[in-house]
């Protein structure tokens, strides 16, 4: 009887446990069914597509350059005796400018006077200099006492309405500059001022792939050669377009595929490819496929975000 009673207290022990797993593994189902079913939305804010006119700013450099130099040369091989010049001043054609003598003169300077009386001195080797044109003196290589060899430079006149820019354009630009286009000139100062392309130079940069244009200012400017400034032109323009925020448009690693998440319900948003164009500030055209301005286009939270994903509108009260 004893044997009896402990056989059914085991049973009994037996069946509590049993039981007890079964509920706990029941929960625990019910439980992951319920966590499946709870799926986290990216919470997003929205804008849509603008028909506007967008042009696409090139942003290039310069460098300014005198092309129209006249250089006064010394005519003979001898001393340096009088420079009435200085970088930077300004002559005018006619200024005596330098004034050199030969080694034969110097040599023969106790008798300057007798030499002058005679009217031999060009003779022996003492010649006067004068500018050939008006101008800005650039490039003064002679001081007074130096030795300089016939035919040196002894310094370079230009005017400054010769003025030019060499302007850089990579070939992919080319095709939007051509004689007589406009351009606006930003100088290390700041200033802004108008420039106008004049000619395509025959010549290109190996390094960068750039062509060379001649930038001709629409003013007269007074600066050094070699100067570089920024300059901006518009290349291509076009008119009632669609464009998108740039935080709108995402794109692959490579940069060759282009898309945007579009909301196909109030919860549901659906990847769209796209084309697309000009990028004018923080707007990018689409060229295709069109859309409506009443289409819901994903602004901010979009990144990373696969198709047919599920969102939450963020809404202005809730970022408030």
């Amino acid at each position: 009887m004893e044997k009896l009673k402990i056989n059914r207290l085991i049973r009994s022990i037996f069946y509590l446990i049993t039981s007890t797993i079964i509920i706990l593994t029941g929960c625990s189902k019910e439980k992951e069914q319920v966590d499946t079913q709870i799926t986290p939305k990216a919470i997003v804010t929205l804008t849509s597509v603008r028909k506007e006119s967008v042009n696409d700013t090139i942003f290039l450099t310069a460098i300014s350059q005198y092309y129209r130099k006249t250089i006064i040369q010394a005519s003979l091989s001898g001393y340096v005796t009088k420079v009435n010049v200085t970088t930077g001043g300004y002559i005018t054609k006619g200024d005596l400018a330098f004034e050199m003598i030969s080694k034969e003169y110097q040599a023969l300077n106790s008798s300057k006077e007798k030499l002058d009386t005679m009217k031999i001195r060009n003779l022996l080797g003492k010649t006067e200099l004068y500018a050939p044109v008006s101008g800005q003196v650039m490039d003064l290589n002679a001081q007074e006492g130096m030795y300089m060899q016939e035919g040196a430079a002894l310094c370079s006149i230009v005017n400054v309405s010769d003025l030019y820019f060499n302007l850089f354009v990579p070939v992919e630009y080319g095709a939007y500059f051509s004689k007589g286009k406009s351009c606006m000139i930003i100088l290390p100062s700041g200033q802004r001022i108008s420039g106008t392309i004049s000619n395509l130079l025959s010549k290109a940069e190996s390094n960068s792939q750039s062509e060379t244009y001649l930038l001709k200012p629409g003013e007269n400017l007074i600066i050094p050669e070699g100067i570089n400034v920024k300059v901006y032109a518009l290349g291509q323009q076009r008119n009632n377009t669609q464009l998108l925020p740039k935080g709108a448009v995402l794109a692959n690693e490579t940069l060759d595929k282009y898309w945007v998440m579009k909301l196909s319900n109030d919860s549901t948003a659906v990847k769209i490819p796209v084309r697309t164009g000009i990028t004018s500030g923080d707007m990018i055209e689409i060229l295709g496929p069109q859309f409506s301005r009443d289409d819901k286009i994903l602004l901010s939270g979009n990144y990373g975000l696969p198709d047919t994903a599920l969102v939450t509108i963020q809404t202005e009260k809730d970022e408030q």
